[in-house]
């Protein structure tokens, strides 16, 4: 319904020139704003928001702790792929092993601090797109278009749906997006890909 969705309210309206910017207000499952963002995909011109919890709004704050992301690699060899994205809460390896079995390649795109409420300024945001965007090729380059990728998000709205953006369809692997369900670990949810 998503995909259906957008195609006639949104693709139709830019071509049909109504409006040629959004300004996206990501509120949803994690695994759907992925979705979203795929659709949006980075051609789109559109800014995404992150709802600020303290005070309640969708403005950037003008205070903040600039946020940093790393990218940790995982080991060589199997075709099986895990991507962690440890940015409001720490994905950890037993959530993977458990969900995909103990034959899979961890790797992890992480920041320096693991809160609620961590994307506070557009430039925290951008700097994500970015180490998103070489993870993915990195992932690709290293194991091929073949590999069989699995995502494990602790992210907040803003990234989940940047994290769709970024991915390139003609370009990179399609990836399974998993989601934490209460007393079950992580579950497979949606399929990104073409």
């Amino acid at each position: 319904m998503l995909r259906a969705d957008f195609a006639s309210k949104v693709l139709g309206r830019f071509a049909a020139g109504d409006f040629r910017h959004l300004s996206v207000f990501g509120l949803a499952p994690i695994p759907l704003l992925m979705e979203l963002g795929r659709l949006l995909s980075d051609i789109s011109v559109a800014d995404v928001y992150e709802l600020q919890r303290e005070p309640v709004q969708w403005s950037w704050p003008e205070d903040r702790q600039e946020i940093h992301f790393t990218r940790h690699k995982g080991v060589p060899g199997p075709k099986k792929v895990a991507l962690k994205l440890s940015i409001t809460n720490e994905v950890s390896d037993a959530d993977v092993t458990q969900a995909l079995g103990a034959d899979v390649s961890i790797w992890e795109i992480s920041s320096n601090i693991h809160c609620a409420g961590i994307i506070r300024h557009k430039d925290d945001l951008r700097r994500f797109r970015e180490i998103a965007r070489r993870t993915f090729d990195e992932i690709q380059n290293e194991y091929g278009r073949d590999v069989d990728l699995s995502v494990f998000p602790g992210t907040p709205l803003s990234c989940s749906v940047e994290f769709g953006r970024v991915w390139q369809p003609k370009a990179q692997p399609c990836f399974d997006v998993y989601d934490k369900a209460s007393g079950e670990g992580f579950v497979q949810r949606l399929r990104i890909g073409p």
